[in-house]
């Protein structure tokens, strides 16, 4: 009787583990889902931005690393819910939003990583994705670049350790793999470190990269980048259209481009020729795949579900290179995509529907989730769109 008894109340408590777990989170972004999509315009900014601010002071949505099953107890309770490895790259995005909008908010996130006696990082992240966070600490008109060049100074080496090893940048553990996701994570960050603090290997390791990837992670018809390729075999690994790893290569193109025209038109045009025809041939053909909605597929080439992430990221980079050229083909494609995010805003201002994050090569998502970054590029597409 007592064993059963026991067996009873192991089976409530995993019962109630499920509901606390599972159910409560499922219901509460349910409920935030209802009236989504009514907000617009100035309304739609306010709200988005306010959220943006709110999650700088009371911490940034984790990403769940396994979103695509249920009953997830036991990984909760094991720490291997939610993807901490990736939660720098969404700082950053947040950061470079509120670097444009709350400057008193961005000083703060900013010092929840940085030393403020040392200027050095408070925990010290050593993985690529961290250069998307200091590319936003290093842009923030704020905080003192000589503040600030202790912590900067260990990302660059960490990253350029690698370039020296590798002739390149792995993003993972395999160096052998060289993914699209680095473009955009690392290349802004060196050229505006190289700048900033006069580093030549710094520059020429970013321009390194793209070049690299243009030749062989670039689909040689379509123009699109391939998720990763193999640098031995020159091998392409995953999709040729995956829609983050294509907002990834459109962003991290502009970025670095908007970095390179603030120097002087004299400064630095090989490498400004070399980023501006990978942008502009990029933006010129990745329109055709934008969906009646505006919005942009998990896969690009085909009706895949669509992805508020590579949406938004997209948007920016349309919208950099619209106002760049005076092109308004686009301009308009990047306002199409910008009211389809205000169709997937919930009401109290956090843009929903992103694609998970991608567990491998070949391995995507097919949850949706919230993604701080997203809110981030979103804010940033819009005031491009509406200065």
């Amino acid at each position: 009787m007592k064993i059963l008894l026991a067996i009873l109340i192991i089976i409530l408590l995993a019962v109630l583990a499920a509901i606390s777990f599972d159910v409560v989170p499922f219901a509460i972004s349910t409920f935030w889902r209802m009236k989504i999509g009514t907000l617009r315009g100035d309304d739609w900014f306010a709200a988005t931005a306010d959220t943006a601010v709110r999650w700088s002071e009371k911490g940034l949505p984790r990403v769940p690393k396994v979103a695509d099953k249920r009953l997830t107890v036991i990984d909760r309770i094991k720490r291997n819910y939610f993807s901490e490895t990736i939660q720098s790259w969404q700082a950053g995005s947040v950061l470079l939003s509120l670097n444009e909008i709350a400057p008193e908010e961005a000083k703060k996130l900013t010092l929840k990583y940085i030393d403020p006696q040392t200027g050095e990082w408070l925990s010290f992240i050593n993985r690529v994705d961290s250069a998307f966070l200091a590319y936003a600490i290093l842009s923030s008109p704020y905080i003192s670049a000589d503040f600030v060049k202790p912590a900067m100074t260990s990302t660059a080496e960490m990253l350029l350790n690698k370039y020296d090893k590798f002739a390149s940048i792995p993003y993972s553990q395999n160096s052998n793999y060289r993914y699209v996701d680095t473009v955009g994570l690392v290349c802004p960050f060196l050229i505006k470190y190289s700048l900033t603090y006069g580093d030549d290997k710094a520059m020429k390791a970013a321009i390194a990269l793209i070049k690299e990837y243009e030749e062989y992670g670039v689909h040689k018809e379509f123009k699109t980048p391939v998720h990763c390729f193999d640098v031995k075999s020159e091998a392409p690994l995953g999709l040729y259209s995956w829609g983050r790893g294509c907002g990834w290569w459109a962003t991290g193109l502009a970025e670095s481009f908007k970095i390179l025209n603030e120097t002087d038109e004299n400064s630095f045009v090989e490498e400004k020729i070399v980023v501006l025809r990978s942008l502009l041939t990029f933006t010129s053909v990745i329109t055709k795949y934008q969906s009646e909605s505006g919005a942009f597929d998990r896969n690009i080439f085909a009706p895949s579900g669509a992805d508020s992430s590579a949406t938004a990221m997209l948007s920016y980079a349309l919208a950099y290179a619209g106002e760049l050229t005076k092109n308004d083909e686009l301009t308009a494609c990047a306002d199409k995509a910008m009211k389809y995010i205000y169709t997937v805003t919930r009401r109290n201002g956090v843009v929903d529907y992103s694609q998970g994050d991608t567990m491998g090569i070949g391995f995507y998502s097919s949850a949706s989730v919230v993604l701080p970054a997203t809110q981030g590029f979103a804010l940033r597409a819009y005031m491009l769109l509406n200065k």
